[in-house]
């Protein structure tokens, strides 16, 4: 009967010691977050104060003169300058439009079936997209 009630307090003694390990643990947890918080919102006022520095000494004028020196600035657009070779526009066929090279246009022939299964409906052909082209063109 001793051993067993010395057994009961000895487990209950580690159950407790268990309890108090994950509740340490999860205090400590909680610490280390609430003082990462900390680091990003003082990271975010010293970037706040050094833009508002940039700001306070950086007027248009200053950028348009800035951008004088720097010279030969030019919009970016598709647009290809004529200067580029026929290499370097390899893919793109008479409007600018890309094409893949005859290569892997006959093969790519060659590997589609001859004819569609019966049953099916005709594909609808995509309508071109109004929105900006992620290909270079060339200017007309």
């Amino acid at each position: 009967m001793f051993s067993k009630l010395t057994f009961l307090v000895v487990s209950l003694g580690i159950v407790g010691c268990c309890l108090l390990a994950l509740r340490q643990q999860r205090l400590q947890a909680a610490s280390e977050m609430a003082q990462a918080q900390l680091r990003v919102r003082t990271a975010d006022e010293r970037l706040f104060e050094l833009r508002s520095q940039v700001a306070a000494r950086i007027t248009p004028k200053e950028v348009e003169k800035l951008a004088i020196d720097a010279g030969g600035l030019r919009p970016a657009t598709n647009e290809i300058p004529g200067e580029l070779t026929n290499n370097e526009l390899t893919g793109l066929d008479d409007q600018g439009n890309f094409s893949p090279p005859p290569e892997e246009a006959d093969k790519n022939a060659k590997s589609k079936p001859a004819a569609k299964p019966s049953g099916t409906k005709p594909t609808q052909p995509k309508k071109p997209s109004t929105g900006p082209s992620r290909y270079a063109t060339r200017p007309q």
